[in-house]
């Protein structure tokens, strides 16, 4: 006779659940497990008689709350389907004379061992040696009645022991994958790197299009693992690939300006769709600018817009960048030049040449290989260079040839200052990518004039 399974989630952050169905009831009780993050443990309870519920609620309950049970869920599918990085435990109140028990528990088994999720079974009056053999599946079986204060010691011992397990651990036992925790960790260096270094990068948020909804439990593990051995053949090692949550991964790519990382996305959307698995992916984009950001705020900045699955749009490429708060803009302003009295002087009469919506910060350097020796030049900014022609190591002409064949030339804005003014010399500079051109001696006024006639054009 068929029987249906009843499932109980114990979720202690009911807006972290992931309902599967209209049906589903994420109503839950909670369990005091609290990790090293703060974050309380998730306990899925399986039986097929809703009468023993009240039972491992009332030993498991901690704060009261409503309990809602929903009945509709059909045996194995839909209890492997549950059980995802998230779950914490999962309890089988059993009976021992069922017949399909030690199948039921062959195939969740695996869903939990992929996840190191331990698997407990509970049951009335278990003779030793179906004990035994239920040992053989689960991490634990309790022989009820049990006393509730020894079911949620040896609970909470299981659960703490694969909190401890999952702090050390930095690969995702199911993808490969390196998992949340060390993401975070990745995060933090990034970030501290960029403060240091003004070196870009680029994060990016990865799905499978309704991978969740069109494939059963082990079709979907699997297509899991081959979509992260795909990108992690697609990229460069110095990237960092790692499963977020247990819908999406995070992929992260130092030194990536966001049009290289669309471009990127864009083949790979394309030839993942064409390969074994047939599917296709989506993502978000985020290029970061400013150091101004916690790895939590990164994260919650890479969301994919709510009604993306009710639209059913696939393949999707959203750019996240220009979303980035910001208080203002901000021009950086360089004046290089070899005589340190003209540094000084412009460094002082351009100090206000920004306005209130514009914050100017300016750095002086004596020639163009102190300019390229500072990190401070790789912002994802707006800069003008203010430059003059002849200087000892690298010269004006020199720098300006480096900046338009090896930088964005849109970030750049160079203005030549020199006393070099024949017809010539103007053509030659302005032919190596030069926006403006002054000649020394010059007058104040005309040059701030000229500076925010380029600064209007940055915006």
């Amino acid at each position: 006779m068929r029987q249906v399974w009843t499932a109980l989630s114990f979720l202690l952050k009911p807006s972290t659940y992931n309902q599967q169905s209209e049906s589903v009831q994420s109503c839950c009780y909670k369990v005091g497990v609290v990790d090293q993050l703060g974050q309380r443990a998730q306990l899925l309870l399986v039986d097929k008689d809703s009468s023993s519920i009240d039972f491992f609620a009332s030993c498991l309950e901690n704060d009261k709350t409503m309990v809602k049970v929903d009945s509709s869920y059909q045996k194995v599918e839909i209890l492997k389907h549950l059980i995802d990085n998230q779950t914490d435990c999962v309890l089988i109140n059993v009976d021992s004379s069922d017949t399909e028990i030690v199948p039921l528990l062959t195939q969740i088994k695996e869903s939990c061992e992929n996840r190191s999720v331990p698997l407990l079974v509970a049951g009335t009056n278990i003779p030793f040696e179906t004990k035994l053999e239920l040992l053989l599946y689960a991490d634990d079986v309790f022989v009820l009645p049990i006393e509730p204060a020894e079911l949620v010691l040896r609970i909470q011992k299981l659960v703490d022991n694969r909190i401890k397990v999952r702090s050390q651990i930095l690969i995702d036992p199911l993808t490969g994958a390196y998992n949340d925790r060390f993401l975070i960790r990745e995060l933090e260096r990034h970030l501290n790197d960029f403060k240091r270094s003004h070196e870009p990068f680029t994060m990016i948020h990865m799905e499978i299009d309704d991978h969740h909804v069109t494939h059963p439990s082990e079709a979907r593990d699997a297509l899991l693992k081959g979509f992260v051995e795909y990108i992690q053949r697609s990229v460069r090692p110095m990237d960092v690939f790692c499963r977020y949550k247990d819908e999406g991964f995070i992929l992260i790519l130092p030194k990536t300006y966001k049009e290289d990382a669309i471009k990127l996305m864009n083949r790979l959307i394309g030839r993942f769709s064409q390969g074994e698995w047939k599917s296709t992916f989506s993502c978000v984009v985020l290029e970061f600018s400013e150091a101004i950001h916690s790895p939590e705020n990164c994260l919650k900045m890479m969301a994919f817009p709510e009604d993306r699955r009710e639209r059913q749009e696939k393949g999707l490429v959203i750019d996240r960048t220009e979303e980035q708060p910001s208080t203002h803009q901000k021009l950086l302003i360089a004046v290089i030049d070899d005589d340190r009295l003209i540094r000084e002087m412009l460094k002082d009469q351009l100090a206000d040449i920004g306005d209130e919506m514009v914050e100017v910060e300016i750095r002086s350097y004596s020639n163009g290989e102190e300019f390229f020796e500072d990190p401070w030049h790789r912002q994802n900014q707006r800069f003008l260079l203010i430059i003059d022609r002849v200087m000892p190591k690298m010269d004006g002409l020199e720098l300006l040839q480096k900046i338009r064949t090896e930088y964005d030339r849109k970030r750049y804005v160079c203005l030549m200052l020199t006393s070099r003014d024949s017809e010539s010399d103007i053509a030659l500079a302005i032919q190596k990518g030069a926006n403006d051109y002054v000649v020394k001696p010059f007058g104040l006024k005309e040059l701030r004039a000229r500076i925010r006639r380029l600064i209007r054009g940055t915006r």
